[in-house]
């Protein structure tokens, strides 16, 4: 495993056992850069695209374990499915994301990145995604693989409602809130309907955070 970061998530990889590379202060897009291109020149077979604030279930990784490397066109595996935990309020709503991508978290088959075209006039190696970018990095890639001419398949697949759960705070949930409003679905108590999906610990810890938030904003 190769994780990129420039806090103490490198000091738990490395209790992993995982190889790290640190990026020290730079915006989200450089870091990403940084790891997608160490992941193009190792042997890396898969890599996971998620959000630092998002949970995944472990179903994610079922197209990984449930196959061999094919030798067929490179896959990006996705799902639809996506809860949505609002953290000042400790509720809960489930969404099923249309969209041609689907939902983050992705599992890429690395060769997709790997026949990536990134080169211009005088070899001069391109960024896949703007160095400078902070926010939409899935939607920047898509558009550097479409530029890169690079040809692969989507697959869709959601062994459970709850393959991803993204946690939001009032400065970044208004679009969520919208879209569910949107889409007509319920909001639920998160913590007791999480339970049954996650470890305890990190259902306790989660809904610790939530109540501080709360008593913050207060």
């Amino acid at each position: 495993m190769l994780l990129a970061a420039n806090d103490e998530n490198l000091e738990i990889a490395g209790e992993y056992d995982c190889d790290t590379i640190e990026t020290n202060n730079q915006p989200l897009g450089a870091k990403c850069n940084a790891l997608l291109y160490a992941a193009t020149e190792t042997g890396v077979d898969y890599i996971v695209w998620i959000g630092s604030d998002d949970w995944i279930h472990p179903s994610v990784f079922d197209p990984i374990t449930e196959q061999d490397k094919l030798p067929g066109r490179p896959v990006i595996h996705t799902g639809r499915q996506l809860a949505i935990v609002d953290m000042s309020s400790g509720q809960l709503s489930r969404l099923r994301v249309g969209g041609r991508f689907g939902a983050v978290p992705w599992v890429m088959d690395a060769r997709v990145l790997r026949n990536a075209v990134v080169t211009r006039m005088k070899g001069q190696r391109l960024a896949l995604i703007n160095p400078k970018e902070k926010r939409g990095l899935d939607g920047a890639l898509v558009k550097a693989l479409r530029l890169g001419r690079v040809n692969f398949d989507w697959s869709f697949s959601d062994p459970t409602e709850f393959r991803c759960v993204d946690f939001k705070t009032r400065t970044n949930i208004t679009p969520f809130e919208g879209l569910a409003k949107n889409v007509g679905e319920p909001l639920e108590p998160a913590w007791d309907t999480l339970g049954h999906h996650f470890p305890g610990d990190l259902i306790h810890k989660a809904a610790d955070l939530s109540e501080r938030l709360k008593g913050a904003s207060e």
